[in-house]
């Protein structure tokens, strides 16, 4: 399943002092060491491309960003999504349909 729980120009309370200033996907998994699914993946990406294009951003590792790169999941010991995504795998897929 795939769903908005807060509106793009809306702030969502998730990541403290980087709230004002990031948009935020969240992936889910069954178990902690359960794969990705491709759909998961494939999802994510259109996502993210549509906001990238909407806001002239770049993809890239600096402007996508996992929890566990933050300074609040650093400060908090945070390890999501963790080993088992495919992070540039995620990030040339995002590019890939950027270009097209």
């Amino acid at each position: 399943m795939h769903a908005q729980m807060v509106a793009d120009d809306l702030i969502a309370w998730h990541a403290q002092e980087d709230n004002p200033w990031w948009l935020s996907i969240e992936f889910t998994q069954p178990l902690p060491g359960a794969h990705y699914t491709d759909w998961q993946i494939e999802i994510g990406q259109w996502v993210v491309a549509g906001w990238f294009k909407k806001y002239g951003l770049e993809a890239s590792r600096q402007t996508i960003r996992r929890h566990e790169d933050t300074a609040q999941g650093i400060r908090c010991g945070k390890s999501d999504p963790g080993g088992m995504f495919p992070y540039q795998d995620f990030i040339d897929g995002v590019c890939r349909l950027m270009e097209g």
